[in-house]
């Protein structure tokens, strides 16, 4: 399972990032997970290049656990 997370570096959202990163992989363990660096205040999450997590869209961060939740629910 490939996983990529973008995050705005110029507001500073690579902890959040970093965080997620580790709650997937305390899960999957297996993920492959790339944190990509972009900027315009986003924070997106792709599922084998399917978008599961906008920020842009939904105007916040997820929630705990949410995005392990949708992770579940694709596969």
């Amino acid at each position: 399972m490939k996983i990529r997370i973008e995050y705005c570096g110029m507001w500073n959202y690579e902890p959040k990032a970093s965080r997620l990163e580790e709650e997937i992989k305390n899960v999957y363990s297996d993920a492959q997970i790339t944190l990509d660096e972009s900027n315009g205040g986003v924070f997106e999450v792709e599922l084998n290049n399917e978008l599961i997590f906008s920020k842009f869209k939904l105007n916040r961060f997820p929630d705990d656990g949410e995005i392990i939740e949708k992770i579940k629910s694709k596969l």
